[in-house]
């Protein structure tokens, strides 16, 4: 179905991808330790924290979920490339985590970007 420029592509363009989510997720989670660190400390009581457990948990679930996207995408591009597998499957399961990673890269920030604005 794919050709070999299709699976070769994939197998460098997931990485890519997963670079900038990790970089993503590293500046969310470093975001979240210093807010959660510095509720403590405030004087004037009375607020919540703005990341509680539960955020953080889910954000961690995001970022393993991703994670298992791209090694699903990126073993059966170089499995497509090594034994020439080149048919629906493959090209439907590449495709597929290709478009998830993308849509995770564009989504995450987004959501940063609104929560940041409401605060």
């Amino acid at each position: 179905m794919g050709s070999e420029t299709f699976y070769a592509t994939a197998a460098q363009v997931l990485p890519t991808l997963m670079i900038a989510l990790v970089i993503e997720f590293g500046a969310i989670f470093r975001i979240a330790k210093e807010a959660t660190k510095h509720f403590g400390e405030e004087v004037g009581g009375g607020s919540e924290p703005q990341w509680t457990d539960a955020d953080l948990v889910t954000g961690l679930k995001i970022a393993l979920g991703a994670a298992a996207v791209f090694l699903i995408g990126e073993v059966l591009a170089l499995l497509a490339l090594g034994f020439r597998w080149f048919n629906v499957w493959t090209f439907s399961l590449v495709g597929i985590c290709l478009l998830v990673l993308i849509i995770t890269v564009v989504w995450i920030p987004l959501i940063r970007l609104l929560e940041e604005t409401l605060r």
